[in-house]
């Protein structure tokens, strides 16, 4: 008798979600005339008249309940719109006990070349995970258990999977399913996924609270990245030597009693059980582990000054060192380095939301004019004026040695250390992201604006036209577009401190996205207005939302929509209209 395995949580919000995609043809019986399809959808097939080929029948990948075959399979050669995790599943298309699988490139698969394959999720009907890249093509097999029937036609959904985020590390995870898969496979399958332009990793799992988050959010038997290096210092049988791969230090471990064993002598490499504890493994995984965690080291983005930052954990490492890592570091094609701190509310930021010890970018500058012990020539290693610091009191004080000259950051105080880090060392270090251009930001109020703005009131580039502070209005996002996970926030910065603002909605780019002058600024985002939420700044001028904006604006997957804060500036108003606007923000929503 066949078992019933639980479907993922937010599978059935993703099919409701999923774009319509009603095709003239409905599968091909033969893999060398697939049907195309592309992007994610809902797509119909039709396998009442379909045969069973030769290809896709001894796939390992596919073994369930003593069978590898699919029978009266039908194909499609499926187009990816994105790099991430695909979903396709029958479930909710068909009562028809359905298996599926999924093949790189096109045309007929050779033998054992499946990236993916399922049976049983929902009753009898099939899910299954795949690793995409966007633009690549994939063979999609779809077709019945043997022995069951093909009795009318169906549908089948493919969405992206958008990863979960964990905010002690900033960090976002997902599992795989990929059937029975080798931890060497998992591993170049993890680095091939790229999620908001970053490329995965197997997770690197180096505390409680991340091992915990992982068991209850997923809860899968699973690769994670520790192996054994039979060269480390450290190398004994069975529990010596074991690694991460982004050399982040093995401190925390999770071995359920007795493990790590090297049973039968082989077992290097590290998988997670769906309890939480960690087991030795052989590299093929000896036909138990059926996918993996992959992990995504996305920085966070500080909306007040549109900057990303990340913590780097190192274990221990000399200021020198971290300060050429951060530099060899990018992302969306900006270099980092480390974090140069230069106001109470970026210093607040990095407290807030890494609650770690880390180098941060400044030193003593011996030639600098005002160098003097322990005080002077303090400076920023991107060469910005060195105008704020957040001292610890008694810091700095050179040390007893005379040999502290780099600052260390530890929830929000400072404090000189020597090279390497003295006593106790230093662990890691922020990086920071100053000039990563923000994606879907439009009609800025700044001098390349052929509109201007409405008295000459110019802001600087990705923000509105200037307010009485002097500077202008900023809107950013934060989290996904992604419909399905409703975590998309939109956040304003440099507004007027307790003031209102109205975030709205509109479909279209107001003259061809250049805007047109309104109040004391430009208004960008009309036609088919829908207004959000009306939010108070706080003190510092920055307001965030707080409702599920796809669900508030109707926004489906493949909606683009325009995004504008409008908002009071009553006692400083520089054109007298006693309000203004933010810049434009254009969001293109996925499932």
């Amino acid at each position: 008798m066949k078992l019933f395995l639980v479907s993922k949580a937010p599978l059935v919000a993703l099919i409701l979600f999923a774009s319509s995609q009603a095709l003239a043809t409905q599968g091909s019986d033969s893999c060398q005339t697939a049907q195309a399809i592309s992007g994610v959808g809902t797509f119909s097939y039709d396998s009442t008249s379909a045969t069973t080929g030769t290809e896709g029948q001894n796939e390992s990948l596919c073994y369930s309940f003593g069978s590898t075959a699919i029978d009266l399979d039908v194909w499609f050669e499926w187009t990816a719109d994105f790099s991430g995790v695909a979903v396709l599943t029958t479930c909710g298309g068909t009562s028809d006990d359905t298996k599926v699988a999924a093949y790189p490139g096109g045309g007929c698969p050779p033998v054992n070349t499946a990236v993916g394959c399922g049976d049983d999720s929902c009753g009898y009907q099939s899910t299954m995970d795949f690793a995409a890249v966007d633009g690549s093509t994939y063979m999609i097999q779809l077709g019945h258990f043997p022995g069951a029937s093909a009795t009318a036609p169906g549908t089948f959904t493919i969405v992206e999977d958008v990863p979960d985020f964990y905010p002690a590390t900033g960090h976002y995870y997902d599992w795989v399913s990929t059937g029975y898969i080798s931890w060497s496979a998992a591993k170049a399958a993890a680095e091939q996924m790229f999620y908001r332009g970053v490329q995965g990793h197997l997770a690197t799992v180096t505390s409680a609270g991340e091992n915990d988050f992982l068991t209850t959010t997923f809860g899968k038997r699973a690769w994670i990245d520790g192996h054994q290096d039979h060269g480390a210092p450290g190398f004994s049988e069975p529990a010596g030597g074991f690694v991460w791969s982004t050399d982040e230090p093995f401190a925390f471990q999770a071995w359920a009693p007795g493990e790590p064993s090297n049973f039968a002598s082989n077992e290097h490499f590290v998988e997670m059980f769906t309890t939480g504890e960690w087991n030795d493994q052989a590299m093929s995984g000896n036909n138990y582990v059926l996918g993996f965690y992959v992990e995504y080291e996305v920085p966070t983005l500080n909306p007040a000054n549109g900057h990303f930052y990340d913590w780097v954990d190192r274990g221990g490492i000399d200021f020198d060192s971290a300060r050429t890592l951060a530099a060899s570091m990018s992302y969306l094609g900006t270099p980092g380095h480390l974090a140069t701190i230069t106001s109470d509310a970026e210093n607040d930021f990095l407290a807030n939301n890494f609650d770690m010890k880390a180098w941060i970018g400044a030193y003593q500058d011996f030639n600098d004019p005002n160098f003097s012990e322990p005080a002077g020539g303090w400076t920023w290693v991107t060469g910005e004026p060195w105008s704020f610091d957040s001292w610890n009191p008694g810091e700095p004080n050179n040390g007893l040695t005379g040999e502290e000259h780099y600052a260390e950051f530890w929830v929000g105080l400072w404090n000189d250390k020597k090279l390497g880090g003295g006593s106790g060392g230093v662990g890691g270090f922020f990086v920071e992201y100053s000039d990563v251009s923000t994606a879907g930001i439009y009609c800025s109020g700044d001098s390349s604006n052929p509109i201007g703005c409405p008295c000459g009131n110019i802001g600087s580039p990705e923000e509105g036209c200037a307010n009485g502070t002097g500077l202008g209005g900023k809107l950013r996002s934060n989290g996904s577009s992604s419909v399905s996970a409703g975590d998309l926030v939109l956040t304003s910065s440099q507004l007027i401190p307790s003031q209102p603002g109205l975030y709205f909605q509109g479909n279209n780019a107001i003259n061809s996205g250049d805007g047109s002058l309104f109040g004391d600024g430009l208004r960008c985002a009309g036609g088919g207005v829908i207004r959000l939420q009306v939010r108070f700044s706080d003190s510092t001028g920055s307001s965030s939302t707080s409702i599920n904006l796809s669900a508030a604006g109707g926004a489906l997957a493949g909606d683009t929509k325009r995004y504008q804060v409008w908002y009071r500036d009553p006692a400083s108003s520089p054109c007298g209209a006693l309000f203004n606007l933010s810049n434009g923000l254009e969001i293109t929503f996925s499932s």
